[in-house]
């Protein structure tokens, strides 16, 4: 019976290079003022960048739903089967799409080369423009 491919390791490895990232910003927040693009606000028409305090504490919001997660995929075994189908799934319509997309490109290729074999020559192709 072959072994059912887990994502798991992959998840949690990237949950954990996630709160490392927010780590490390959070660090860099102390005192500086960091810009988080759409999240900046604006005052009398004019952008203003959030504070080190507002920045320090969605960094830390962030990382409490980061850990809240990686703590439920730990906990819950039937959670990692589903979050496995539905990242399975996604990986299989993505392959098929490729398959659809290289048999189109081929066969778009063959009839090109095929058009252009009948033509033969650039004076064939001159003929065939004047008519």
């Amino acid at each position: 019976m072959p072994r059912e491919q887990t994502y798991l390791p992959t998840i949690l490895t990237a949950l954990d290079t996630m709160l490392r990232e927010i780590q490390r910003k959070l660090e860099a927040a102390g005192g500086a003022h960091l810009p988080l693009g759409a999240d900046s606000t604006t005052r009398g028409g004019a952008p203003t960048l959030p504070t080190a305090a507002t920045v320090a504490s969605e960094l830390r919001d962030r990382m409490a739903r980061l850990e809240e997660v990686r703590d439920l995929v730990n906990e819950y075994p039937e959670l990692v089967s589903v979050i496995d189908s539905v990242i399975g799934n996604q990986i299989a319509a993505a392959q098929r799409r490729q398959r659809v997309w290289s048999i189109a490109a081929t066969v778009a290729s063959l009839i090109v080369g095929w058009l252009l074999s009948l033509i033969g020559t650039p004076q064939t192709l001159g003929r065939l423009l004047h008519l």
